[in-house]
């Protein structure tokens, strides 16, 4: 009986101390898992930490010879007029974009090495000057920039693209 005890006092004494090493981290896991999210209509813009955006595209590509076997890859072309020069600064700081499908997974953005870049569009939504100093992007000027993924080809259409904008809380979340 006292060995019960102490094996339920240990049980709880963990369950305590991992509660609440976890307690702190859970708002910003639930903001990095899409609890907080502006829905964009589908095919339609919407507004999102002071800028405009838009899914201009999101398309099959060919992945190269390097893809796993069993996956596939889709190239999306995101544009984002800053409507202000705070949304502009907003904007240089980065982002992270991802592909969610409609059972909910998702997968963040990969380097595609064998994906051909889109003509005209930048690689991510930041620019960098030659020192590599981010350069915030002109106020009322779209900046067009893609996102590549690999995905299991069974994954289900129609894709959604989620877009993280660093030190901003709220995920945008664009459909075609």
């Amino acid at each position: 009986m006292r060995n019960l005890r102490y094996a339920l006092g240990l049980v709880v004494a963990v369950a305590g101390v991992v509660g609440v090493q976890a307690l702190p981290h859970l708002e910003r896991y639930r903001a990095a898992m899409g609890d907080a999210v502006v829905e964009a209509p589908p095919g339609g813009p919407a507004q999102h930490a002071g800028s405009r955006w838009r899914l201009i595209s999101l398309k099959p590509v060919d992945p190269g010879e390097r893809a796993p076997a069993g996956t596939r890859a889709l190239t999306a072309v995101i544009g984002v007029t800053p409507l202000s020069q705070e949304a502009g600064k907003t904007l240089a700081k980065g982002c992270a974009a991802a592909v969610r499908d409609p059972s909910g997974r998702v997968w963040t953005s990969a380097t595609v090495s064998s994906v051909t870049p889109v003509d005209g569009v930048e690689p991510t939504c930041s620019r960098f000057d030659g020192n590599y100093k981010p350069v915030p992007p002109r106020v009322g000027k779209e900046l067009r920039w893609q996102a590549s993924f690999v995905v299991p080809a069974a994954a289900a259409d129609p894709m959604r693209i989620e877009v993280r904008l660093e030190g901003v809380e709220e995920a945008l979340r664009l459909a075609p």
